[in-house]
């Protein structure tokens, strides 16, 4: 119905998990998933932390390489 459609995943995902929870939809769904972080990647003020989201993105391309 839907062929270029894939699944997205949001909440709880921050740096140090998004590697993994990027690794579980994948063994799940077969094919790459996208993932949010928008709340895990803020400060307590609410701007965004650069260096979480720069871990984040690090760590989520890791993952998504070892899947293509």
């Amino acid at each position: 119905m839907m062929p270029d459609t894939r699944m997205g995943i949001a909440g709880g995902i921050e740096p140090e998990n998004a590697a993994s929870v990027l690794d579980r939809a994948y063994k799940t769904l077969k094919e790459p998933a996208s993932i949010d972080a928008e709340s895990k990647l803020r400060q307590k003020e609410g701007g965004l932390n650069l260096l979480f989201a720069i871990e984040y993105l690090s760590r989520a391309v890791s993952a998504t390489e070892r899947m293509i």
